[in-house]
């Protein structure tokens, strides 16, 4: 997950699936207000961070593997 401002990625969620050769899945994962929370330095606490997400996902972590979603919280 990454958001103006913030770190360039951010690993807040992820499953592992096992999938044979040739055949799909569907993997859902919950996007709940802690993935969306941050450090605040002022606050001294985690606290969500409204705005616009572009989340990432993929088989790996490799920018070329990865597919692209924007989202606002």
């Amino acid at each position: 997950i990454s958001f103006a401002g913030g770190p360039n990625k951010t690993l807040r969620a992820f499953r592992r699936v096992t999938v044979t050769a040739g055949a799909t899945a569907t993997v859902r994962i919950p996007l709940d207000d802690e993935i969306f929370t941050w450090w605040s330095e002022t606050a001294q606490d985690m606290i969500p961070v409204h705005g616009e997400y572009e989340l990432l996902f993929g088989s790996s972590s490799a920018d070329d593997d990865l597919k692209k979603l924007k989202y606002t919280f």
